[in-house]
């Protein structure tokens, strides 16, 4: 992406990627993954090799693996051992004028919406 997004000018946004992190722990198949968050003063996006995993207007949250607390956008640090979890926003986000608002278009994304039960099905 280029240029600045119209709402990095509305919200004054912070736009970037969570550090990369690879698990460490957890149940045996999830060792060796790298999970890439992208935000701009939420969790926009969850992606897996250049695969969606998760996308607004779907909620992603990032938990602190060790206590449970969830960890805001501008609190995730490098070395933090993090669990993401993802769930299925309200149907009305999924309606035309809910995906204009705060669908994968509205942050600047290039894909089309797809809801998180298809994605991980």
């Amino acid at each position: 992406m280029t240029g600045e997004h119209p709402c990095q000018r509305r919200l004054g946004g912070r736009r970037g990627r969570a550090p990369r992190r690879q698990t460490e722990c957890g149940p045996a198949e999830d060792r060796g993954r790298t999970v890439t968050v992208r935000l701009q003063n939420e969790n926009l996006l969850a992606e897996e090799n250049g695969r969606t995993l998760a996308g607004v207007p779907d909620l992603i949250t990032v938990f602190d693996s060790a206590t449970g607390h969830p960890i805001a956008t501008e609190s995730i640090r490098f070395g933090q051992r993090v669990t993401v979890l993802a769930w299925p926003c309200d149907p009305i986000w999924r309606t035309e004028r809910g995906l204009a608002i705060a669908g994968p278009a509205a942050f600047g994304f290039d894909h089309p919406y797809v809801p998180l039960e298809a994605l991980n099905a």
